[in-house]
């Protein structure tokens, strides 16, 4: 989801600021939750989006960094969420 969002955010012309061959790991979900978010006052992307996005960005790092139940549901729900999330970037951004 993070990939998809940045090619949303490149073809909106959001990422000028950004350098080449520079990842800061802290920076890099900073920048993107926050351009997420102006996307969504900018009502390029629907509320949803943005809130699918978190709650796989949070379960993601519960399971990276603590220690959570994470089951088969949650990992279906999960999997659903991106792929509605790449399908609507994949609509915004074909031209």
């Amino acid at each position: 989801m993070m990939f998809a969002l940045k090619a949303l955010l490149e073809d909106q012309g959001l990422l000028a600021a950004w350098e080449t061959g520079v990842l800061k790991e802290h920076e890099w979900h900073n920048q993107l939750m926050s351009k997420l978010k102006s996307l969504v006052s900018s009502r390029v992307l629907a509320p949803q989006y943005e809130k699918d996005f978190i709650d796989v960005h949070d379960a993601r790092w519960g399971c990276d960094y603590s220690i959570i139940t994470f089951v088969e549901a949650d990992a279906r729900s999960c999997i659903q969420k991106m792929k509605n999330f790449y399908a609507e970037v994949e609509r915004l951004t074909t031209h």
